[in-house]
């Protein structure tokens, strides 16, 4: 049953799909299980805009490795961070934000990628009727899942692996996901492919 004010799930459809391949070096792998939009009941943000996404990153060699991060990487080479805070969740991606987080081509001023839905907030109306009780209920939820279930950033030792959710914006022209780790006092990363618009 949809709320007052909210956007109807079903209504949606999005215009694009996201599937991404397996990956491996000689230090991990790294697989994605789900990749889960707007649409989906199980999706937690609250803005349709984040593309939520379950991986799972084994440890195949023979040292302790440390997660760091994962980022999104765009076609003209930007890289753009995941989200940190379930308030981000909440409202849609920053671009300008998350511009600072950039490594790869791109300045600061330019437009990165574009959304998948229009930037308008998911709470409109719902938010003035329910007010600040609402939201705070809806952040203490978002919260908890995203304690229980996100990606923790930490070490890995070798035979064993770590999984959870990654949530990244939902924008038009990813290519891939960066996952950045550290092995034997260096930095590394490792890079998921995209499939062709979710196609295998």
């Amino acid at each position: 049953m949809d709320m007052p004010g909210f956007p109807s799930r079903q209504a949606r459809a999005p215009t694009e799909s996201f599937a991404y391949l397996p990956a491996s070096n000689r230090d991990l792998s790294v697989t994605v299980a789900s990749v889960v939009g707007f649409a989906d009941p199980d999706f937690i943000p609250g803005d349709p805009n984040w593309l939520q996404i379950r991986l799972t990153i084994a440890n195949t060699g023979n040292r302790t490795i440390t997660f760091t991060e994962a980022k999104e990487q765009l076609a003209d080479g930007t890289v753009i961070g995941s989200a940190r805070s379930a308030g981000e969740l909440l409202k849609p991606p920053s671009m300008v934000a998350t511009t600072a987080g950039i490594v790869g081509v791109g300045t600061a001023g330019m437009v990165i990628g574009s959304l998948l839905f229009p930037p308008a907030a998911l709470v409109s109306g719902a938010a003035i009727v329910f007010g600040p009780m609402f939201m705070a209920d809806r952040m203490g939820r978002t919260v908890e899942r995203l304690n229980r279930e996100g990606i923790q950033a930490g070490p890995i030792a070798p035979g064993t692996s770590t999984s959870g959710l990654l949530f990244v914006p939902a924008v038009t022209g990813q290519t891939a996901l960066l996952v950045f780790y550290e092995v034997g006092g260096s930095q590394e990363s490792l890079v998921v492919q995209r499939t062709r618009n979710g196609e295998p």
